[in-house]
């Protein structure tokens, strides 16, 4: 029987339950268990350090003391922090000698990835990071077609989300909705936080190459503000990549209405159409059709974390390097445009403080359809923008 992957969690509320959720699953199978965890907020927090260290499971106030006190105790540090933090905390476990596992996305600027490699390369240790529906069946499939030439070249790619947030959302932590915190780049938006994903999905399928995803080298962006922030809660962008394929995203957590995140992939051979973790749909040239079942692609994670760690694999499937070009795109985009405050006669507030756009399901969906900016759709809030062109 294999030896189970010990792992040292930071944090234990929030997002960090979910990795504890997934050392648990893996604890079932004799995969992996839970051995140390870090809270800065212990006192807050009682019977949550009474159960985690009634479990066996070291607690720690201090990131750096539980590097230091799990060395040659722990394997893998995983990482679900704020984006500013993950390149320093990143490197600093790297270099105290565990493999990590870092959240989504990699980092918030490429300096701070290019660092991570190279702390990664100098220690030979693993960094997985955690964009986890690239580890689904409907994307790993819809990559491998795109490898064997059997959706053709692909073309273009389109997403498009409403994903509603309120004025919560941007006051549940001191970072939410930053361009810098502490002098460090966060870039915190829909592009580059909860809908970060989906980026990362077209770039990963724009490319043909097995293990490689897209790099974008031409970008264009509109970017607006409903909510008080610093950063922007609605937008379009519009990228060529290096392999020549055309994507489009239009998202708004400014809305009223869910709908998405929603991607549709135009090939030689086929089109693909697939409403994130609920259908895909294959539509071939010919007129047949296949579906393609979505699965648990956060547990499938975890164990490829454990396959790497363990020699199983040569490395997790999303790297460093793979999750670069998201980075890449996130710094283009705020390169190509400068966020907009949308005038208060297009914004109406519904309830908890919802802010909803005028026209904005509209403007988003026809985005999506068209592969058209906001501007050049005419949508209502982006008459600054037209007024320019």
């Amino acid at each position: 029987m294999e030896d189970p992957i010990r792992f040292a969690v930071v944090g234990a509320i929030g997002y960090s339950a979910v990795h504890l959720e997934q050392v648990a699953a893996l604890a079932e199978r004799g995969r992996g268990r839970l051995v140390a965890c870090a809270m800065i907020d212990k006192a807050s927090h009682p019977d949550t350090v009474a159960e985690l260290e009634a479990g066996g499971v070291r607690v720690f106030d201090s990131y750096a003391e539980m590097l230091v006190a799990c060395r040659g105790q722990a394997d893998v540090v995983t990482l679900p922090v704020p984006i500013h933090l993950h390149g320093p905390m990143a490197v600093a476990a790297l270099n105290a000698g565990y493999h990590v596992l870092l959240e989504k996305p990699a980092a918030g600027c490429l300096a701070d990835v290019d660092e991570m490699i190279a702390a990664r390369d100098a220690t030979g240790k693993q960094c997985a990071v955690g964009f986890q529906q690239l580890y689904s069946v409907p994307i790993r499939t819809l990559k491998r077609y795109i490898a064997e030439g059997r959706l053709g070249r692909v073309k273009r790619i389109r997403m498009m989300a409403l994903w509603p947030r309120n004025p919560a959302y941007y006051a549940r932590n001191t970072w939410a909705g930053k361009l810098f915190f502490n002098g460090r780049p966060v870039y915190d938006s829909p592009f580059h936080n909860a809908l970060a994903h989906q980026v990362m999905n077209m770039l990963y399928l724009a490319s043909a190459q097995p293990g490689c995803a897209a790099y974008p080298v031409h970008t264009e962006a509109e970017l607006f503000r409903a909510y008080p922030i610093e950063s922007f809660d609605t937008g379009c962008m519009r990228v060529r990549t290096d392999t020549d394929v055309q994507l489009v995203f239009a998202a708004s957590h400014a809305c009223a209405v869910t709908i998405g995140p929603m991607m549709e992939l135009e090939a030689e051979k086929a089109t693909v159409r697939c409403q994130m973790e609920k259908e895909t749909l294959v539509c071939y040239a010919d007129g047949s059709m296949a579906s393609i079942a979505w699965d648990d692609s956060r547990a499938r994670m975890f164990d490829s974390v454990v396959d790497a760690v363990k020699g199983n694999a040569g490395e997790p499937l999303c790297t460093l390097e793979m999750a670069r070009p998201q980075v890449a795109c996130t710094e283009a985009i705020h390169r190509a445009a400068t966020i907009i405050p949308i005038g208060r006669g297009h914004i109406s507030q519904g309830q908890e403080g919802q802010l909803e756009i005028a026209g904005i399901k509209q403007a988003v969906q026809q985005a999506y359809a068209t592969g058209l900016m906001f501007s050049e759709i005419g949508a209502p809030f982006s008459a600054h923008l037209r007024s320019q062109i």
